[in-house]
């Protein structure tokens, strides 16, 4: 099974600049066993970088030290990670989301199940899609305090979402 976590930065609806952008990150893990090692191995990170146990890694929460620490950790993973962008002046809605997640996940060669921070609205769209479809995609929400994959699919969003507002120079201090 393929397991796909997704999280969102920005939001759907008014437009404050004509580049404003709605983003999904996804994480992309190939099987159960990785996803395990690749908890553990953030566990560690937190542990050895002297944050608590319940700390979250949250891009648009946490200092720019943070930032640039986890982000160099989590180039080391070699993960496997994508985007969906959306430029809000487009109007595009929770629909038109669920639709471009479900391409990308048809798009993959095994059972599907996608692992995402509480957003109902998603959720819903999601199954909406899911059933219109026919497809064996299976959804869970979890939160992302308790879901370190869910924290990475942050971190790819939030630095998609600082490209997508132009802000380069703030991009350029997160890009290897």
């Amino acid at each position: 099974m393929t397991y796909i976590c997704i999280d969102e930065s920005g939001a759907l609806g008014s437009v404050q600049k004509p580049n404003d952008c709605f983003i999904i990150g996804l994480v992309i893990v190939r099987n159960l066993d990785l996803v395990h090692k690749i908890n553990g191995m953030v566990d560690e990170y937190r542990h050895k970088a002297g944050y608590s146990s319940d700390f979250e890694f949250h891009f648009h929460q946490n200092s720019d030290k943070q930032k640039r620490g986890f982000l160099a950790f989590i180039r080391k993973l070699d993960l496997e990670h994508h985007t969906i962008v959306f430029k809000k002046n487009e109007g595009a809605d929770y629909g038109d989301v669920a639709v471009s997640i479900c391409d990308f996940c048809e798009d993959i060669d095994d059972k599907v199940k996608i692992i995402m921070d509480s957003n109902p609205h998603l959720r819903s769209e999601l199954r909406k899609e899911i059933s219109k479809r026919k497809i064996g995609i299976k959804t869970r929400e979890t939160r992302s305090s308790s879901n370190n994959i869910i924290q990475i699919a942050d971190y790819v969003a939030g630095v998609a979402h600082k490209e997508c507002s132009s802000r380069k120079a703030e991009v350029n201090r997160y890009k290897a």
